[in-house]
């Protein structure tokens, strides 16, 4: 899939082109009925299938970071993404305006108005799909319901970095992720799947601040079950499965470890029941 930014008076790829403009944060499974129209439409014409990808103020929250977001508009079958700059009011009729003769499909339309309900043809307990509605189950803990809105279990995308280090001396090593703009399920202990590019893996995480420790910064901490390795600097994704347990202050580290020796199982065991 080819990634551009956008300019007006510059031309898209292909002799033809199928556009859908939108923010597609989540590309949750009304995203993908538009895309799954755009990506049928441009294939009937022989046409390039693009998304003009609008980008929100950087303090709100979303569902997925950009790097997510065209990872899964590739896997819908986009052919190309433009970038727009960032809160770019124009419609989806004006952007085109600027690429020549085309095709619009308006991707906003699942997030905006009434005509959701005809483009879209997805709903969740009677209530069309919507971005803002997923986030605000993934905030409530409702991971059951977001995975049917979304199609697939939250997840949150970054790079492995140094954390505090208690964990390799206890034997339960974490790999510390510290997000910022991508919406979290509530502070707690969650079963998990897990990926460090092709490899799937499975495991434990905590978000929060580990009051045991007393930490001030917030952080998904993941300890990755059947799994020895250094991934400080690389990727990993963590989709959250099942929540085990609210996050608490235990009165000793021998005590937390205690805990984690069950959380550890506990989650083998969801995890065995949900994979099965």
């Amino acid at each position: 899939m080819r990634v551009t930014r956008y300019r007006a008076g510059h031309g898209l790829a292909g002799p033809d082109w199928v556009l859908a403009v939108g923010r597609f944060d989540g590309v949750h499974l009304g995203h993908r009925e538009v895309l799954g129209k755009l990506c049928a439409a441009a294939a009937q014409k022989g046409a390039t299938a693009v998304v003009a990808l609008r980008k929100g103020d950087p303090a709100l929250i979303t569902l997925t970071s950009l790097r997510q977001t065209l990872s899964l508009l590739a896997a819908a079958g986009v052919d190309q993404v433009m970038l727009l700059p960032r809160n770019d009011p124009r419609s989806a009729s004006a952007v085109a305006q600027g690429l020549g003769v085309g095709t619009v499909l308006d991707g906003d339309a699942p997030e905006r108005d009434e005509t959701a309900r005809s483009l879209q043809g997805v709903d969740l307990d009677r209530e069309p799909v919507t971005s803002a509605r997923l986030r605000a189950l993934v905030a409530t803990g409702d991971l059951d319901g977001a995975r049917r809105g979304l199609g697939r279990w939250h997840a949150v995308d970054g790079r492995v970095v140094h954390g505090f280090h208690r964990g390799t001396p206890l034997g339960i090593p974490t790999a510390n992720l510290r997000m910022r703009g991508i919406v979290l399920p509530p502070d707690g202990v969650y079963a998990v799947h897990a990926a460090v590019g092709p490899v799937r893996l499975r495991g434990v995480a905590n978000i929060g601040f580990n009051p045991t420790f007393g930490n001030a910064v917030r952080t998904v901490e993941t300890h990755l079950l059947d799994f020895d390795g250094d991934l400080y600097g690389r990727r990993l994704q963590v989709a959250f499965v099942r929540c085990l347990r609210g996050e608490q202050r235990f009165p000793t580290v021998e005590a937390l470890l205690v805990q984690i020796h069950r959380d550890v199982a506990a989650a083998r065991a969801l995890l065995d029941d949900v994979d099965g």
